[in-house]
């Protein structure tokens, strides 16, 4: 775990690792940040997870109690989206 400052905000990422491969969740504190745009939009659950490549990985960003979430990682879209509705 680490904490770190995001655009001025305070951000907390938790990794964890299986199997060799490793995904970062981040939790962005304060409003949500503004939607990415280019992002692929897919509603799952009532909630838009959006899926990006940020530094040439796979990641999902979505809101949760109006906070900016985002998982980056080496796992497919697919389970990066089932780990986020999780």
């Amino acid at each position: 775990m680490r904490r770190d400052k995001l655009d001025g905000r305070n951000a907390t990422t938790v990794f964890y690792e299986k199997d060799a491969r490793r995904i970062a969740y981040v939790i962005v504190a304060g409003a949500g940040l503004p939607r990415a745009s280019g992002a692929q939009g897919t509603t799952r659950g009532g909630v838009l997870f959006q899926t990006l490549r940020l530094d040439g990985q796979l990641a999902v960003t979505w809101r949760r109690a109006g906070r900016t979430c985002v998982l980056i990682g080496t796992a497919p879209r697919d389970e990066l989206l089932a780990v986020a509705r999780y």
